[in-house]
């Protein structure tokens, strides 16, 4: 592998533990919670969709919730508007976690692990040109890890485009669900919100639920 490479490789990976030791060091995500999230947010005015977008895309390199940023976009929103946002800024975060995995980690993969290199050819086989409801399965039927999933996708062969859709599309449910209740915290004693918790506990338990109709 060349010497370049190999040092964009190493420069991307002591940022990314620098980022997450500063963070852990300094408490930082003790204090972010959905209420003071959203008040940072919201006092940016009409630019605050925008802030919560470029939030949600940086929300991946330093493994926070994502759950806890769609609950502040239902705070911050609404359950429409907060899904809206939502869905944008994941797709993207998604999407920016995808292309810095290819460019970075493919080349590294095949040179630095014939057995890795196998697999994912193996996986490339298997997607083939399915690659739009193999995603969008995987979203909407969170058996993996969500940040799993973007890693595995940049590191196959598949289509951006079908990667692309698959994610927006698939991620909305979910999304909603957890932007319906953050809404209805702002009315604790609303009844609506009984049918949001529901919706974020189905939305949890759709991994098992499938697991036992497959079983």
């Amino acid at each position: 592998m060349e010497k370049k490479k190999i040092i964009k490789i190493l420069s991307l990976t002591i940022a990314v533990i620098a980022i997450l030791w500063a963070t852990h060091y300094f408490g930082v995500y003790q204090y972010l919670t959905p209420q003071r999230i959203r008040d940072f947010v919201l006092s940016f005015g009409i630019l605050a969709p925008i802030i919560y977008i470029i939030i949600y895309v940086l929300r991946s390199f330093f493994l926070f919730s994502a759950s806890v940023l769609s609950i502040t976009g239902g705070l911050a929103f609404g359950p429409l508007w907060g899904t809206v946002y939502t869905v944008i800024g994941a797709t993207l975060s998604s999407s920016l976690t995808f292309w810095l995995v290819r460019w970075f980690g493919r080349d590294f993969m095949n040179a630095t692990c014939k057995s890795c290199g196998t697999a994912i050819e193996g996986l490339d086989e298997k997607i083939g040109n399915k690659g739009f409801w193999f995603i969008l399965f995987l979203r909407l039927v969170p058996i993996f890890p969500y940040e799993g999933i973007n890693f595995a996708a940049g590191l196959s062969k598949i289509n951006f485009r079908n990667y692309f859709w698959g994610t927006f599309l698939g991620i909305i449910p979910g999304s909603f669900a957890f932007n319906y209740l953050g809404g209805s915290l702002l009315n604790i004693r609303d009844p609506k919100i009984i049918l949001a918790i529901t919706l974020v506990l189905l939305t949890m338990f759709i991994p098992t639920i499938y697991k036992m109709i497959k079983r």
